[in-house]
């Protein structure tokens, strides 16, 4: 009935692996692990799971990125539905499988439950990671149905075999960001939407503040890889805030402007960003900064 599928990169899966494999009495299930390519220390933490029922495991020899191979999971499923779930995230709700199957009975193709992060603040050096999850993108169902479609995330979401077959993610956007955008744009046109059902897993794989950012700079090489292979498509831009702001720059042309800008207070604002008290803001600025010094180049 249900394939749960796991992408793994550097992270200890045993605790969310052994959670889910100690539901058995739920109908047929089967756990599929791909390892992007791990230090040999993960590789060889995750490899006693190889000893457990229903658990496939799998390590690849080169890193494929997160598009690629969640499309290959997808491909090993033999169930009609498929789970996925980032490997940095715990399980805190006992029936959180049983809430997927009855959205399968009632016949969802696309189903998302949400995460959460820890309550308390952790150190200063991930403060930015979890300050920016709380604040930017820990929803509430009902805020998550407002704009089902917009808030797709790929860490905690169920999905028809068939429906993913006909949509896959896009393997030209390799790296860190926006594979979930443009699923969520395929999505739209197919005219599916989002059920979005109280079901969080928690993130517990938080960033430090310094990787926060060169993620932050990453997912912005793919947002502006994905605004020019989606040839500037309305919806793409309409669902990312820094894509919106960066077109109407664009029109403006203010783009030489804003990036001689963020040059010069470029280290100003990462020094706030990397401190006790980030300004989401400042954020922001930085992303669309940085858009447009990499356009300018």
């Amino acid at each position: 009935m249900l394939s749960i599928c796991i992408p793994i990169f550097n992270f200890d899966v045993r605790k969310l692996v052994k959670h889910v494999q100690a539901t058995d009495d739920m109908p047929d299930f089967e756990i599929l692990l791909v390892d992007d390519h791990s230090d040999e220390l993960y590789c060889k933490q995750n490899r006693e799971l190889q000893l457990f029922e229903k658990i496939k495991y799998t390590e690849l020899e080169e890193n494929i990125g997160r598009s690629k191979i969640r499309n290959l999971l997808a491909s090993k499923a033999q169930f009609e539905s498929i789970l996925f779930l980032d490997c940095d995230v715990e399980i805190v709700r006992d029936d959180f499988l049983l809430k997927y199957y009855e959205q399968i009975k009632q016949g969802e193709k696309v189903v998302c439950g949400g995460h959460i992060y820890q309550e308390n603040p952790p150190d200063k050096e991930k403060y930015l990671h979890w300050y920016y999850g709380t604040r930017r993108e820990v929803k509430t169902t009902t805020e998550r149905q407002k704009a089902p479609n917009d808030s797709f995330m790929t860490g905690n979401f169920l999905i028809s075999k068939d429906l993913f077959e006909k949509i896959r993610f896009d393997e030209r956007i390799s790296g860190y960001g926006h594979e979930d955008t443009l699923l969520g744009c395929e999505l739209d046109k197919l005219g599916i939407k989002i059920n979005h059902i109280d079901n969080p897993v928690l993130h517990t794989g938080l960033d430090t503040n310094k990787q926060f950012l060169e993620k932050t700079r990453q997912s912005i090489h793919n947002l502006l890889h994905l605004d020019q292979i989606s040839d500037k498509d309305e919806t793409v831009c309409l669902k990312v805030k820094a894509l919106k702001a960066f077109h109407t720059t664009d029109k403006l042309a203010l783009h030489g402007i804003i990036s001689k800008l963020f040059s010069a207070f470029r280290k100003k604002m990462e020094n706030n960003l990397k401190g006790s008290r980030p300004s989401l803001l400042i954020l922001d600025l930085y992303k669309l900064g940085y858009l447009c010094r990499i356009k300018s180049c």
